[in-house]
């Protein structure tokens, strides 16, 4: 994670936030899959190592 501020989603329903960018910043993890939303945002699906860890925005990562 290289940026503050975005929320990591425990579904793409956006109903409970499972942690913060805040948080996982300057962590590697790794995008196995990403899913576009209708209005054009990506998120990504992040793993630690084979531990999902939830979706998060695309512009939260580099």
């Amino acid at each position: 994670m290289t940026k503050s501020g975005y929320n990591l989603w425990s579904s793409l329903m956006f109903a409970k936030a499972k942690s913060t960018s805040t948080t996982l910043k300057g962590k590697t993890y790794t995008a196995k899959y990403y899913y576009q939303a209708g209005n054009g945002t990506i998120y990504y699906s992040l793993y630690d190592g084979n531990t999902w860890m939830g979706y998060v925005n695309a512009n939260a990562t580099k």
